[in-house]
């Protein structure tokens, strides 16, 4: 019966995109005539759009043989493996969901599809899922999945992937008995589509190619049993079919398992531990110690920076499906513990502790990856107090590496000082970094003389052709989501009706100016001077916000009904007052004339409805919460 609904779910899902692109109902709309020449921000991001599709290509055309399969020698295990190949296309996704062209989207299939085939055929996957593996890896290797239905949900490969993919981890599957319900553990740190591995020896870790370095290394990596924070990572996938099919089985899950981390940390301090044994007790087999486990507080390969990956990733997630604020509580208690644990650096510096052990709170260490921690949880609850945090910490050096990262790519401090009305060039400097950013990664592209030698691990950062900090900060409001499984959270998204996709339309910019409680501040135009353009305008990544109204806070336009539902915003003398359009609904359509734009100030009601990948013109999957 359960297999019925799910595939009259998927059917409907998949026939409503061949529906009207207006619901029966109508869509409030809103048309303007206001001129508004485009300024540098918007060139710039018009720009960036078409280079980052300009890297897809050339990356392809250097890398992706003809039947879609990444130039590399396969490997398996902790230094190389099917996770490094799939870090190439983590973005792809996104990039065809802020409005590249479709070639994009069809090129991340192609190589998905081909990878998938090709590490079954190494005996690495089965049910095109790895068998058994970390979710350190796992995470890298599913992030561009795991954005997908951003793009396209009513894909019916992607939904039959999301379903049984989440199905691995829920107890659903019989062959894949991850999860014990009753301790509420994923039951190993290796875990996959075979179900977890209890008992392994070093060797499982690593290829057989593997140097006696990697070997030694991973001579300690055998104490697998139980659950470690790092696993939160799978809540991505739940969450992700939650989204697509809004059942209430995969919500209630993420709030039992995540539920039942916050339970653990709020017994310990706050802190999450760092193992969980199988009968579900803290340090049950690493002889006491919460620290203790593999990529926890006091491993090699650990630390706060690994522990976060994970504890990040699943309190976002349950916070976005349930609502609750109880997950972005323990999160934020987290880092407020290590801020007030601040260790001396040897510089002067007082830092958060990256580790701990017998000996206490030490390794002080202050990078991107806690500083976007703490983004996070401002942008989701705005409060004062997460603000606070952000400006005691602003002045904290960072890394050498993360140093790079920043003038590389942008600090989203700076870009949150930008929306409370400090630092007005923000916009323009971040996307001529970005354009910088593809440049010089494409050049390294092209000048890359063995293409067919290494595994192209060097992702994201420092290789690929596809950077999209600049659109993200601009354009959705949305942080950088981490490579490794991290969901998108942005404050609102865009649809284009006229070509019946996710996307930004050919020659519309857009800035998001400002992120407040009770509204969100945008400017929209479009740069065509010639034709008009048509865009759909949503509330939050998922639909999950409502948008109650829309003002014109610059008092250029005014609103004038023109038949029934529809309102138009033509240029009006200074001082003139606006009338406000109520919308009640997630989305609204806006009409904008040749070379015509406006500043909207979107009055929100936040996290009122159900989360959701559905578009404008499908089945609705982001009803009102009950």
């Amino acid at each position: 019966m359960l297999r019925f609904v799910l595939l009259l779910s998927f059917a409907t899902l998949a026939w409503a995109q061949a529906a009207p692109a207006v619901r029966p109902n109508g869509m409030v709309e809103l048309r303007i005539r206001n001129p508004l020449s485009p300024p540098e921000w918007a060139l710039l991001q018009r720009a960036l759009l078409t280079a980052n599709e300009n890297g897809v290509d050339l990356f392809a055309r250097r890398y992706l043989m003809p039947n879609g399969v990444l130039r590399h020698e396969p490997h398996w295990g902790g230094n190389d493996g099917p996770d490094d190949v799939m870090e190439n296309f983590w973005n792809w996704p996104l990039l065809y969901m802020l409005g590249g062209r479709r070639e994009v989207l069809d090129l991340y299939r192609k190589a998905w599809n081909a990878h998938i085939e090709q590490y079954t055929a190494e005996g690495m996957y089965h049910r095109e899922y790895v068998k058994a593996f970390d979710w350190e890896h796992n995470s890298e290797g599913y992030a561009a999945f795991l954005n997908e239905g951003l793009a396209d949900p009513a894909d019916p490969r992607f939904q039959r992937r999301a379903v049984r993919f989440a199905g691995f981890y829920t107890g659903e599957d019989p062959e894949a008995p991850n999860y014990d319900p009753r301790h509420r553990i994923i039951r190993s740190v290796l875990n996959g589509s075979r179900g977890p591995v209890i008992e392994t020896g070093p060797e499982y870790w690593y290829d057989k190619s593997a140097s006696k370095d990697s070997r030694d290394f991973f001579s300690t990596w055998t104490n697998v049993r139980g659950d470690v924070p790092i696993n939160l990572y799978c809540t991505s996938l739940v969450t992700n079919a939650y989204l697509l099919t809004g059942e209430e089985k995969y919500r209630r899950w993420i709030g039992d398992y995540a539920g039942a981390w916050v339970e653990r940390a709020g017994a310990n301090g706050g802190n999450f531990p760092g193992n969980v044994g199988l009968n579900g007790r803290t340090g049950e087999h690493w002889d006491g110690k919460w620290w203790g486990g593999i990529m926890a507080w006091d491993w090699g390969f650990g630390g706060f920076e690994k522990v976060a990956r994970g504890v990040r990733t699943g309190m976002l997630n349950a916070h976005l499906a349930t609502g609750d604020p109880r997950y972005l509580n323990a999160l934020r208690r987290q880092l407020v513990n290590l801020l007030d644990h601040a260790v001396e650096d040897g510089s002067g510096n007082r830092l958060p502790p990256d580790r701990y052990n017998e000996k206490g709170w030490h390794s002080p260490r202050w990078g991107i990856h806690f500083a976007r921690a703490l983004v996070e949880v401002y942008l989701n609850s705005l409060l004062a107090e997460d603000w606070k945090r952000i400006e005691q910490t602003r002045a904290l050096p960072v890394t050498a590496w993360d140093q790079a990262l920043v003038k590389d790519y942008g600090n989203e401090y700076a870009w949150l000082a930008y929306l409370r009305g400090e630092n007005a060039a923000y916009p323009a400097d971040i996307l001529r970094r970005t354009l910088e950013a593809v440049r010089r990664n494409s050049l390294r592209v092209a000048s890359d003389a063995t293409p067919d030698e290494k595994l192209r691990s060097d992702h994201a950062h420092s290789f690929l052709p596809v950077v999209l900090e600049g659109l993200f900060h601009t354009m959705l409001g949305a942080p950088t989501p981490h490579w490794g499984s991290g969901l998108l959270h942005a404050e609102v998204r865009y649809f284009d009706p006229a070509r019946r996709r996710a996307g930004i339309p050919l020659d519309v910019a857009s800035l998001v100016e400002k992120i407040e409680p009770a509204r969100v501040v945008l400017t929209l135009l479009n740069t065509n001077q010639a034709e008009a353009r048509e865009v759909i305008l949503q509330a939050g990544a998922y639909g999950q916000h409502t948008i109650a109204a829309v003002r014109f806070p610059d008092t250029a336009p005014r609103a004038r009904e023109r038949g029934g539902r529809t309102i138009e915003a033509v240029a009006v003398s200074p001082g003139e007052p606006a009338r406000p359009l109520a919308v009640n609904a997630h989305y609204f359509k806006v009409l904008l004339e040749p070379g015509c734009g406006a500043r909207l100030e979107l009055n929100l009601r936040r996290n009122s409805r159900r989360p959701g990948l559905a578009f404008p013109w499908h089945a609705g999957l982001a009803e009102p919460l009950g």
